[in-house]
């Protein structure tokens, strides 16, 4: 393939011969993934932090004489902290499960997600 090669006043000047690469075929769907990896690496990634919803002296202590025994199957197994005590008297509130007020979320994004796409 020959390419025309001008003057800055218009006027052809000469000719120059192309590499092989310019008579190939242009494929649109590399040119698509090629463009997409590009924008990938441009996102900036997101997610939550690993001690969100985590920040608290809560635990978990139930046992029966039976080998992990509680006392309920539901929301009877949510984490708890004491707020305040008097004597043998305890207010309880829930804590780090997700189904609690201040607790972690349930499925969040993580941060290690990798969003750059490489094409090779």
């Amino acid at each position: 393939m020959e390419l025309k090669i001008f003057d800055s006043s218009g006027a052809e000047k000469g000719k120059m011969n192309l590499p092989v690469q310019f008579t190939e075929p242009v494929r649109s769907d590399l040119i698509h993934r090629a463009v997409l990896a590009i924008q990938t690496h441009k996102r900036q990634p997101y997610g939550s932090s690993i001690e969100a919803g985590m920040r608290h002296s809560a635990k978990l202590s139930r046992r029966r004489r039976n080998y992990r025994g509680a006392y309920g199957k539901g929301i009877g197994r949510t984490p708890r902290k004491i707020m305040n005590r008097r004597g043998a008297q305890m207010h309880w509130v829930g804590a780090m499960a997700p189904n609690t007020v201040g607790g972690r979320r349930a499925h969040p994004p993580k941060t290690d997600r990798l969003w750059g796409v490489k094409i090779n």
